[in-house]
């Protein structure tokens, strides 16, 4: 089964405020929930990979629940933000934590999601695939800032620095190149003391592949 890195559990160290969202659900429904929303144990969890996000979504009484193509709807009361989005394995975390027989409490605090006591780091927005494009974007700027730390560079020198990108030079990168990146950046390692800049080997790549594409036998229209 997936296991929850040691940094995902958040102690509660103050009570619902006048500046939280809470919400109450049975816990017997929420359990049932999430047992059916929690990550398969046979599957690799990551919150980079799409369906590992779960996300809460509250209006007229109804809590809904959703992961990938999965979507449960439970009875709720109270306020809630428009969209709260959390790791996938929140769920796992809260099917392992002693929830109270009859009622159990959600809350939004400070940037987190709790259940009860035990809490998250969430995103809170207005859809969720902008929600996970945020926290994506979030976890490459700690990367980011966490490889180059020992230069002294800050995840807020990291921001203005993607502040200041060139578009063009972004359009160049789409969503699941990952392995391209990595294809890229190890002839960058090898030709960035020549004065060649990574997006000029993306480019070479873009070209060679629409090269490929026109040499490749066309199929008769049928």
């Amino acid at each position: 089964m997936p296991q929850i890195p040691l940094d995902f559990l958040v102690p509660s160290s103050i009570g619902i405020g006048p500046s939280s969202f809470a919400l109450e659900v049975e816990t017997t429904q929420l359990l049932q929930a999430l047992r059916r929303i929690a990550p398969q144990p046979s599957r690799k969890t990551s919150s980079s990979e799409a369906g590992d996000w779960l996300h809460l979504q509250f209006n007229q009484g109804i809590l809904s629940l959703s992961a990938a193509d999965t979507s449960l709807e439970i009875r709720a009361a109270g306020s809630w933000p428009q969209v709260i989005s959390v790791a996938r394995t929140w769920a796992l975390a809260v099917l392992r934590f002693p929830l109270p027989q009859q009622l159990t409490v959600l809350r939004v605090e400070n940037g987190k999601l709790f259940a009860q006591d035990l809490g998250v780091a969430c995103i809170i927005g207005a859809d969720p695939q902008d929600n996970e494009a945020l926290a994506e974007r979030q976890r490459h700027v700690g990367a980011a800032a966490a490889a180059l730390n020992r230069y002294g560079v800050s995840t807020l020198e990291i921001e203005e620095l993607m502040g200041t990108a060139d578009p063009d030079v972004a359009r160049l990168w789409g969503h699941g190149d990952d392995k391209i990146i990595r294809d890229v950046a190890n002839a960058w390692q090898c030709l960035a003391s020549y004065g060649v800049e990574a997006s000029a080997i993306r480019r070479l790549l873009v070209r060679k592949s629409r090269d490929l594409w026109k040499d490749s036998p066309k199929r008769p229209t049928p």
